[in-house]
């Protein structure tokens, strides 16, 4: 199938598909040339009111369980808090990050203070001249 152009060669599933968008597309932009045009649309908060819209039924669609939200409808503990979890997940020792932040101070002191201004100095140039 990786060495086809077009490995389901005019499926009938992926044209109804691509009509269904088609058509939905379609029925946008008539609303939007009724609302008299893009700017208009925007005026009156038609495209606000679309992603209202849409958010509240997918919230009513996870209420209901029609869909899934891992942690919120599904793959739920019994209980809340940090020790309902069956999983157990990374945590970073606090010392791994003490040293860490050492050796970054170390780093930013033994670097050669002309020589980074001098390097800043130049990618400044060369980013308000266009340079590459």
């Amino acid at each position: 199938m990786t060495r086809t152009a077009d490995p389901l060669a005019g499926s009938f599933f992926v044209e109804a598909l691509t009509d269904e968008i088609e058509q939905r597309a379609g029925a946008v932009m008539a609303q939007i040339e009724d609302a008299g045009g893009a700017v208009r649309a925007l005026e009156r908060g038609l495209p606000q009111r679309w992603i209202t819209e849409a958010a509240y039924r997918t919230e009513q669609d996870i209420a209901a369980g029609r869909r899934p939200k891992v942690g919120v409808n599904v793959h739920v503990s019994g209980t809340r808090g940090p020790q309902s979890s069956p999983w157990s997940f990374f945590r970073l020792a606090p010392e791994v990050a003490e040293r860490q932040v050492a050796r970054t101070r170390q780093r930013l002191t033994a670097r050669d203070g002309p020589v980074v201004a001098d390097a800043l100095q130049r990618l400044r140039q060369d980013t308000d001249e266009g340079g590459t």
